[in-house]
């Protein structure tokens, strides 16, 4: 099967080549003048030996040695290292055990004319990827690739999708310019090797640097010299990175278009958009397990979950089905993108997928397939794998402690009612995924005009809420590119470039930007507030819906002070655990246990407070309450107290779940409330 490459893929992949090949041939020389330097080193330190043995001579021989060892040590030391792959999460299969997955990767692998996978493993995720064991050698010796499969991604698509999927995995290796990528991705293995993995160099180092200050003048050297020759190699190795980035885009654009020649575009398009959503619902499953860990809660089946988590999306979003999946037409959050930097150099590995659906559009996109089926029915052995993996996330997630499984129809209902609190009718335009809920005195409520319900919400509306969470993250991105290390020298804001030293004006502009858009949203914000005021005394129902804005908003006022305290806990608890010597340690937990005290009394008030008993569950409250009575030694002036580490955090998870909580479900009740009232006065003869 025959793809056309592109100018633009030729192009890259000699950029590309060019980097590596300038990296390679400049390690090529710093290792010649290293081996150089070692060769004078030992020619040096004989002629020394044999020039006269004494104390002097044998410290300035085991310097010298010491000097071209370290040199030698540190530039070849990757050679010998081996990346191996994780595979302890996986479930290796065999033919016998799975023939029908095999025939389906083999016919595809057959198709991209490449070679069959050395091994098939399945994962749990909702995903799919090849990888092998690196070392030095794989650069020049063929090396059989793996498959990974995800039980998440099987159970989210059908045959034909899961077709185009493992075939945009087999496209890569249809690519010459595959080589390149292994090339790249043990260029990454050389400078991780280099900038990270120096514990037991750094204490060979050391222990030279000790025999005495002689050879220790030479450790200096050699250190000096390293310094210089790793700035050399990551000035290069940017280089190669940010070619190999435009070849990778390129290289996806490939792939996808020889997932679209096997399988189809239209069945390549639906994969695409429902991983998105199938991805977000198997996090929403495990978030939703994890936010339950103290209560060792654990599903009898999570692909079960899964998929009626997935179900649920489909049928919020409306959307039809096919095969018992939902056919989602749209990627999730379409909307208007609002952020303005972007960059000349392209940072992304992958383009964005609605991207590369358009790209693989033209392709082969009549193909029909009419005997679809859920692609989990390729595994005979479909109950045992989902049990194996469903048992090796839990068992990381709730550990050895005796589980209480729960059934999909009680997740469901909890999953639910949990998701319903974001959820909005589709007349509100998206506004409440963002816009506040606030109170009004009755002062301010007369000083607001009288406006139509179309007025308040509206598309327009909505996207100013969404500029303004796009000002948030471009502040985010300023504040990383400002740092000299990420490596970024120009950017483009509003289609005008920049240089990284001109951040902080930028900043500054958004900054102003921002804080006129909050002024602009609070005062549209007081006009929703106004007009249901005003419709709850039209319907008599005023005292009820006031009183609940008021209880909304002490509630958001103590979360506030609640998350203040938090946040100081999480900062004092970072400085201790994040080491030093003894005296720093301790020293930081003194700030630690003082904030520590403001947060127990703080636990005490809203457990005597009957206005929070409603949210404090039984797990939170036997967790307050040994809290509150025990001062935690964490650290014993030797090792830290791994279990109270755990606690503390524990509690502070319990604790943050209490500010928020009330907060959330006051606020949907009341969304909730605007809703009743404005669908009753549609419906109100006039």
């Amino acid at each position: 099967m025959n793809i056309e490459i592109s100018s633009s893929f030729k192009s890259s992949t000699r950029s590309a080549v060019f980097a590596i090949s300038l990296f390679a041939l400049t390690y090529l020389v710093l290792s010649l003048i290293t081996i150089a330097i070692c060769i004078g080193c030992v020619m040096l330190a004989i002629g020394l030996i044999l020039l006269k043995i004494h104390f002097a001579t044998i410290l300035f021989v085991i310097g010298l040695l010491s000097f071209g060892g370290l040199l030698g040590i540190f530039l070849f030391k990757f050679i010998f290292t081996i990346k191996k792959t994780d595979t302890s999460q996986f479930k290796l299969l065999s033919e016998n055990e799975e023939p029908k997955l095999y025939a389906l990767i083999r016919e595809i692998s057959e198709a991209a004319h490449t070679s069959f996978p050395g091994k098939i493993f399945l994962s749990a995720d909702v995903n799919a990827f090849v990888f092998y064991d690196s070392t030095f050698w794989s650069m020049f010796f063929p090396v059989k690739k793996n498959l990974v499969i995800g039980v998440g991604l099987m159970n989210s698509l059908t045959s034909q999708e899961l077709k185009a999927v493992l075939a945009h995995e087999f496209g890569h290796f249809s690519q010459k310019s595959m080589r390149v990528g292994s090339y790249v991705h043990q260029v990454q293995l050389v400078m991780q090797n280099i900038l990270f993995e120096n514990n037991s160099y750094g204490n060979f180092a050391r222990q030279l640097h000790s025999i005495h200050p002689i050879v220790g003048l030479f450790v200096n050297l050699a250190i000096g010299v390293l310094n210089g020759i790793i700035w050399i190699l990551k000035k290069i190795y940017r280089l190669v990175y940010l070619k190999y980035l435009g070849l990778s885009r390129e290289m996806e654009f490939h792939a996808d278009q020889f997932a679209a020649q096997i399988a189809g575009s239209e069945y390549f398009k639906r994969s695409m958009i429902r991983l998105e959503y199938a991805g977000g619902a198997f996090q929403n499953v495990l978030i939703f397990y994890q936010q339950k860990q103290q209560q060792s809660l654990r599903p009898d089946d999570l692909y079960a979950q899964h998929l009626e988590a997935l179900t649920y999306a489909g049928k919020v979003k409306g959307t039809l089905f096919h095969c018992g999946l939902p056919l989602f037409d749209k990627l999730p959050n379409e909307e208007q993108n609002f952020f303005r930097i972007s960059f000349e150099e392209n940072w992304n590995t992958h383009p964005e997928t609605a991207e590369r659906i358009a790209a693989a559009q033209p392709i082969n996109p009549d193909l029909r397939i009419s005997d679809e089926f859920p692609s989990i029915q390729y595994l005979s052995n479909e109950k045992g794998s989902k049990q194996i993996l469903t048992d090796l996330t839990f068992s990381q997630m709730v550990g050895s402690n005796q589980c209480t499984v729960l059934t999909t129809s009680e997740f469901m209902a909890a999953y639910q009612q949990q998701m319903e609190i974001f959820q909005h009718d589709e007349m509100y335009a998206g506004y409440w995924d963002l816009g506040s809920v606030i109170s009004l005195d009755e002062k301010e409520i007369e000083e607001q005009p009288i406006l139509k319900f179309e007025e308040l919400f509206n598309k327009e509306v909505t996207n100013m809420l969404l500029r303004q969470q796009a000002r948030a993250q471009e502040l985010n991105t300023l504040h990383s590119i400002s740092d000299k290390q990420s490596g970024v020298r120009h950017f483009i804001f509003n289609g005008k470039k920049y240089s990284t030293k001109q951040s902080q004006a930028v900043s500054n502009l958004i900054e102003t930007e921002e804080n006129q858009a909050a002024e602009e949203i609070m005062a549209h914000a007081r006009k929703i507030t106004a007009y249901f005021i005003r419709l709850a005394e039209q319907q008599n129902a005023a005292l009820e819906f006031k009183n609940a804005l008021v209880k909304l908003k002490k509630y958001d006022e103590n979360a506030t002070a609640m998350i203040r305290i938090y946040q100081e806990i999480q900062w004092r608890a970072h400085q201790v655990f994040q080491g030093g010597n003894v005296e720093q340690i301790f020293g930081f937990i003194n700030h630690l246990e003082a904030a520590e005290s403001e947060l127990r009394q703080d636990i005490k008030i809203r457990m005597q407070s009957g206005d929070y008993r409603e949210w404090i569950t039984p797990e939170a409250e036997r967790q307050f309450q040994a809290y509150g009575k025990n001062q935690m030694k964490y650290f014993n002036g030797e090792k830290f107290d791994d279990d109270l580490v755990k606690y503390l955090f524990e509690v502070l998870q319990e604790y943050q779940n209490l500010a928020f909580k009330p907060v959330q479900e006051i606020r949907a009740l009341i969304i909730t409330k605007m809703t009743d009232l404005q669908k009753a006065a549609i419906h109100r003869p006039s």
